[in-house]
């Protein structure tokens, strides 16, 4: 789910859990990855500024990022997945 934001914007986490991974790939840019059960987990990429670091744990509403435009994008938004048993699901169905 791409979620049009100002650059800049903070980025919140949608669940508790442990950040597993964060770097730089040409597609998403900057990422997060967040693991909250050994069955789901969540993805943030195109960020501008990551303030988490592998192995981080974060809070559900915890700020783990600004909205950016790195990697392939048109413009600034937040790119987000939800896993899902290692399937992406709706995000929608995920959030309150």
């Amino acid at each position: 789910m791409d979620i049009a934001a100002a650059k800049g914007s903070f980025i919140k986490s949608a669940f508790d859990g442990t950040v597993t991974e964060t770097g730089y790939n040409n597609i998403s840019g900057n990422y997060i990855r967040i693991e909250s059960s050994d069955e789901f987990s969540t993805f943030y990429g195109h960020t501008q500024f990551v303030f988490v670091n592998k192995g981080s744990k974060v809070l559900k509403g915890q700020v783990i990022a600004t909205v950016g435009d790195t990697g392939l994008v048109t413009g600034p938004h937040l790119h987000f997945e939800a896993i899902y048993n290692g399937n992406r699901v709706n995000p929608v169905f995920t959030v309150k």
